[in-house]
């Protein structure tokens, strides 16, 4: 019905497929940024106005090496578990910032309906990113998982100029 949108997820597909070719490398963290957003597009084309997505971009190093498909995954389970169980329209938050040792990304999504999720989550998108940081950062880098006043809470920290 809508040709130019039709295109336009083809081709942000497109791009998540050759990221998924290079997840044993780093990139840009505005590079990371742009794909978690095409991807973020795909699913608003999907789910209509069902979600929204507030971003926090503090001024932080855009230019900073994260590993690829390290901020996509989360956004794809804060979409799978949080947003597609909801009857109602739900917010993801991202938050990106910096301290004096690392970057932190922060993804904040509902869990109120975590149990009626229609996917059955084992993990495996996690372990992908901790073991992808891991292979670049060693364990100076981090991801944890909580849950916080019925908000299911991501946080990847990833350090400067740290290589394993």
């Amino acid at each position: 019905m809508d040709p130019q949108a039709a295109e336009q997820a083809t081709l942000n597909l497109a791009r998540l497929s050759q990221a998924a070719m290079r997840t044993q490398q780093l990139t840009t963290l505005v590079d990371e940024i742009n794909l978690s957003k095409q991807y973020l597009a795909i699913e608003a084309w999907r789910f209509g106005d069902k979600f929204e997505v507030v971003w926090h971009i503090d001024s932080c190093n855009l230019a900073s090496q994260v590993p690829v498909l390290s901020i996509q995954p989360l956004l794809e389970n804060a979409v799978n578990y949080g947003i597609e169980p909801s009857g109602n329209k739900s917010q993801i938050e991202v938050s990106i910032f910096d301290t004096d040792e690392q970057i932190v990304i922060k993804i904040t999504n509902p869990t109120n309906n975590f149990n009626r999720s229609s996917h059955s989550g084992q993990g495996i998108a996690l372990s992908n990113i901790k073991a992808r940081v891991e292979l670049h950062f060693g364990k100076s880098a981090s991801l944890r998982t909580s849950i916080q006043q019925d908000q299911f809470v991501s946080e990847l920290c990833i350090p400067f100029g740290v290589k394993a």
